[in-house]
C-alpha cells in the first residue's frame, strides 16, 4: 500500500476532490486505522462552502470518524488488528497543561496541538500519540455509523450538562437539526419530564416527535414564545437549549425560560452577530445564560455507554449515505440544510 484516496478541499466554494496521496507507513510506535464510516459536520460544509482561516489548502476534511485497526507497531500495547474504534481528535488535541485543561475543561484549551499526519475522510490514518484519548474502543453491538457520531453526541452531552436539567422539569430545544435531535434524546435521558421542540421543517418535526418530543412548535405558524408559555402554564421552561444558530432563536430562548431557569446557547451564530436583550429579564428573573462548545473525554465515554446499552437512537437522524467518491455532492446536500440531517460517507 503506497497510496490511498483522500477527500481534500482545494478551494472555496466546495472545490473538493478525491485525491491520491501517500499512504501512512507503520512505525514501531504507531497504529494505522482503516476508515469504515464518517459523518458530515456543519463545520465541514461551512469550511467547504465559506472557507476557514484555520485551514491551509489543500486539506483533508472530516473529523467524525470510525474505523478498524489495520496495523499495530511493535511498541504498542492495548490495540490489536481488527479492533473497532471511534476516532476523536483526528487533527488536533488539547494540550493537557493550560489553565482549563488542568481543571478538566479540555474543550476550552488555550493551546491546541495539531498533527501533521492526514486524518479525516481518508482511507487510512496514522496515530502515534495519546492513543487512549484518540482511539476509543466500541462495543460489537454499536454500528460504525453510530460510532462516527460519538464526537457530536459528546458535544451535545456537554451542553446538556450545562443545561442543569432537573428530574421531571420542562425543557425547550430550538431547532431540530442533528444537534437539536441529539439534545432532545439526551435531555430525556437526563430526566426531563417534557421536551418541546421548535422547528418548521415537517420531516424534522416528525423525527422529533418519533424521538420523544412532547410537542413540536412550528415557529412559522405560531408565536414560539407565546406557545411555550401556554404549554408550561405561563411559567416558561426550566431549561432552554438554543440549537438553531439564529439570532431570533437566541432572543426567544431567553423569553422562554422561567424564573431561575437556565438558557444554553449551544449552536454557534453568524459573525458578526449582535442581539438586543432586556438585561432586566436576566436580572429580575435570575436566569442563568451560558454557552457551550466541544466536549471532554468523559462525555465521549458516557456516550459510548449509552450507545452500547441501546439508549440512543441515531438511525432516524441518518438521512443519506454516500460513497467517499461522492463527498463533494454530499457536502452540497448538507449545506442546503433542508431535509438532510446526518450524512454518512463510506469508503
Amino acid at each position: 500500500m503506497t497510496s490511498m484516496r483522500a477527500v481534500r478541499l482545494h478551494g472555496v466554494p466546495n472545490d473538493t476532490h478525491v485525491d491520491m496521496i501517500e499512504a501512512p507507513v507503520l512505525t514501531p510506535d504507531g497504529v494505522i486505522v482503516r476508515l469504515t464510516a464518517a459523518t458530515i459536520c456543519a463545520n465541514d460544509w461551512k469550511a467547504a462552502m465559506k472557507g476557514s482561516s484555520r485551514l491551509e489548502l489543500p486539506t483533508p476534511l472530516g473529523h467524525e470518524l470510525a474505523g478498524v485497526v489495520e496495523e499495530v507497531g511493535d511498541n504498542i500495547s492495548g490495540y490489536r488488528p481488527g479492533d473497532r474504534v471511534c476516532i476523536r481528535f483526528a487533527g488536533a488535541i488539547y494540550c493537557g497543561h493550560c489553565y482549563y485543561c488542568l481543571r478538566g475543561m479540555n474543550n476550552f484549551c488555550d493551546n491546541w496541538l495539531f498533527f501533521e499526519q492526514p486524518a479525516g475522510w481518508v482511507e487510512y490514518m496514522y496515530f502515534d500519540a495519546r492513543l487512549e484519548e484518540r482511539l476509543l474502543p466500541i462495543a460489537d453491538q454499536v454500528s460504525f455509523e453510530a460510532a462516527a457520531l460519538v464526537e457530536p453526541l459528546a458535544c451535545a452531552l456537554a451542553g446538556i450538562d450545562m443545561a442543569d436539567i432537573q428530574l421531571g422539569e420542562d425543557v425547550v430545544i430550538l431547532g431540530a437539526g442533528p444537534m437539536g435531535l441529539f439534545n432532545l434524546q439526551l435531555a430525556l435521558l437526563a430526566g426531563a419530564g417534557r421536551v418541546f421542540v421548535i422547528e418548521t421543517v415537517p420531516s424534522r418535526a416528525e423525527i422529533a416527535e418519533r424521538l420523544g418530543a412532547a410537542a413540536v412548535v412550528d415557529f412559522k405558524q405560531q408565536d414560539p414564545v407565546k406557545t411555550v408559555l401556554e404549554l408550561t402554564g405561563g411559567s416558561g421552561a426550566a431549561s432552554v437549549i438554543e440549537c438553531s444558530g439564529t439570532l431570533a432563536g437566541a432572543r426567544q430562548s431567553i423569553d422562554m425560560a422561567r424564573k431561575r431557569g437556565t438558557v444554553v446557547w449551544f449552536a454557534g451564530f453568524p459573525k458578526p452577530a449582535e442581539i438586543q436583550i432586556d438585561p432586566n429579564r436576566i436580572h429580575y428573573g435570575g436566569i442563568n445564560l451560558t454557552g457551550t462548545t466541544g466536549s471532554t473525554i468523559r462525555h465521549a465515554h458516557k456516550i459510548l455507554g449509552y450507545l452500547s446499552a441501546g439508549r440512543l437512537d441515531v438511525e432516524p437522524i441518518i438521512t443519506h449515505r454516500f460513497n467517499l467518491d461522492r463527498a463533494r455532492e454530499a457536502l452540497e446536500i448538507a449545506a442546503e440544510q433542508g431535509e438532510a440531517l446526518k450524512i454518512v460517507l463510506e469508503p
